[in-house]
């Protein structure tokens, strides 16, 4: 029997076979895709049972335990087989805390709900821009950290999880502030990538920042997801390079349309040249603005 007539004869037989196993690969798909777990740093730590977490990519393998009281927490994070240990005290006023660190104090503040996370200040009111802000230089990210004070407790206090398939992918943010996809490319290839998340590992924000030589960063993108507009996440953002580059460049620039003139402005740039029909001769469909064509790129300067 040749092969084209075995396989005719038991054509019903081999497309039974094949629905069963597309069947039960789809279940599983489905299955991680909804798995309950935790966000962290890219890396999806699904639920191994009550309280245990862990996950891993090709950068970091990570496990989370938690044991959660009333007025306490206990948690104890492995990164890469470093383990520590965590305490979190809650206070009964619902705000004020404490954080210990293998029996060490390090941390004594209160708590600030910002919806599905919590940002952590001091006793003076101060609070730690490293804790809410990554950097991410060029196109590969780098190995994760021990958890922040405000991710810990977040984790401590609230009930809520995430599913493998929550997260919002990279590329449509960096399209809300560039739509063509081979010009963020280029210049995602030689920036620094920086991405402003919450304590659950949601984007609140990115910035893509290139050196153009000479004393000279630029801002080559800018983006907040439209659902969070307006609540000055993008300031927060500019804020953060501002600090962080004054020490590396004497001026940073920004590339807009007509239309974003005014908030860069506000933040301390000023005009600095006109760039005629960069949108127009540039990239390969219009782009529009509340209405108006985007034809020139007005740049703008700030010292550092």
């Amino acid at each position: 029997m040749t092969i084209p007539e075995w396989m005719t004869r038991c054509k019903k037989s081999l497309l039974a076979v094949g629905a069963v196993l597309a069947a039960l690969l789809l279940a599983l798909y489905f299955r991680a895709l909804f798995h309950p777990g935790y966000w962290y740093d890219g890396i999806f730590l699904a639920r191994q049972q009550a309280g245990v977490f862990s996950g891993q990519d090709d950068r970091a393998a990570c496990t989370l335990q938690m044991k959660r009281r009333e007025s306490e927490a206990a948690l104890s994070f492995t990164l890469n087989g470093e383990t520590r240990n965590y305490r979190i005290l809650l206070g009964s006023d619902g705000f004020s805390t404490q954080i210990y660190e293998d029996g060490t104090l390090t941390f004594t503040g209160q708590a600030h709900s910002m919806g599905d996370w919590y940002m952590l200040t001091d006793t003076t009111g101060d609070f730690d821009m490293d804790d809410i802000a990554q950097i991410h230089v060029g196109p590969q990210e780098p190995p994760p950290e021990f958890p922040s004070r405000n991710q810990l407790y977040t984790w401590a206090v609230s009930d809520r999880c995430d599913t493998f398939g929550t997260p919002m992918f990279l590329l449509p943010l960096l399209l809300l502030a560039d739509p063509c996809v081979a010009m963020v490319e280029h210049y995602l290839d030689r920036g620094a990538l920086w991405l402003l998340r919450d304590a659950d590992g949601g984007w609140l924000a990115e910035a893509v920042v290139t050196d153009e030589g000479g004393g000279l960063c630029e801002v080559k993108n800018l983006a907040v997801p439209e659902a969070l507009h307006g609540r000055g996440y993008g300031s927060a953002m500019l804020e953060l390079l501002f600090q962080h580059y004054a020490s590396q460049f004497h001026t940073m620039q920004v590339g807009t349309s007509e239309s974003g003139v005014p908030f860069y402005m506000r933040l301390g740039f000023r005009p600095s040249h006109l760039l005629p029909g960069f949108f127009t001769d540039h990239y390969p469909e219009p782009i529009w603005e509340n209405g108006i064509q985007c034809v020139d790129m007005h740049c703008l300067r700030r010292p550092l």
